[in-house]
């Protein structure tokens, strides 16, 4: 599955987040092929690749894993989606980043947990302060300002020395896009 058929996935209604405990992930998962995947080692695949800035790879690894899960389990954990959104910002993918981060935390606060509350509230802190920055660097990108998207980019990415793999315009046609001022490729 690609980013776009993935987006349009997770917008649809019968796209399910795992709210109850949203850093809780199955271990692994068996196929009838007799293949079975072990769900942290993917992760840790994920983490490693966006760090060394194989940030392709980690996003289809991440989605592949969140794809299984709603095939599997019929629900996704949002504690992966934050690591898909994170490989999404380091690969000024920001309209993908703001789509998933804000799609997550809207079925949250519509699904309340009272299973594990901690993890719920925690979850929701940082789907928040995600939602917040990208927000708070919309007008500033759309004066051509990239300065505080790029510190909070290189947040994201891991890497000190982190720069834009994008060229300005495209991130500045990434903003407008979240902003609603033109459609998103």
């Amino acid at each position: 599955m690609n980013l776009d058929t993935f987006l349009s996935t997770i917008t649809s209604k019968t796209f399910k987040w795992y709210t109850d405990q949203p850093s809780f992930a199955p271990e692994s998962f068996s196929f009838s092929s007799g293949k079975t995947i072990i769900t942290q080692d993917i992760i840790d695949n994920c983490i490693s690749n966006k760090r060394n800035g194989s940030y392709q790879v980690a996003i289809n690894d991440y989605i592949f894993l969140l794809d299984v899960m709603q095939q599997v389990w019929g629900k996704s954990s949002p504690g992966i989606a934050r690591g898909l959104f994170k490989c999404l910002m380091a690969s000024n993918d920001y309209y993908a980043a703001w789509t998933l981060a804000s799609n997550v935390l809207n079925a949250m606060k519509k699904n309340p947990s009272t299973v594990n509350p901690m993890d719920y509230h925690m979850t929701i802190y940082y789907l928040q302060e995600d939602v917040k920055k990208i927000k708070s660097c919309i007008s500033k990108v759309l004066k051509n300002d990239y300065n505080e998207l790029l510190v909070i980019t290189q947040q994201y990415s891991g890497d000190y020395f982190y720069q834009f793999v994008k060229s300005k315009d495209d991130i500045r046609k990434e903003f407008l896009a979240i902003d609603g001022s033109q459609k998103h490729k």
